[in-house]
């Protein structure tokens, strides 16, 4: 499961401000919240692996 983290936006303000526009989207944010990806459909293995995670551990390696 590549989901560490899944926020719940009630009022749907905060998708707006992100940009979202449909559902499924996922993010890749770092830890001072800068929007590295943004994936607009369903995340599959395929995905997960060929685009995401090299992204995902890319920015992991850095300090």
């Amino acid at each position: 499961n590549p989901y560490s983290l899944v926020l719940k936006d009630e009022k749907g303000s905060f998708a707006l401000d992100l940009g979202v526009y449909g559902a499924p989207e996922t993010f890749i944010v770092d830890g001072k919240g800068v929007i590295h990806y943004r994936l607009a459909g369903d995340v599959n293995e395929r995905v997960w692996n060929e685009v995401l995670k090299p992204i995902y551990d890319k920015l992991a390696e850095k300090p």
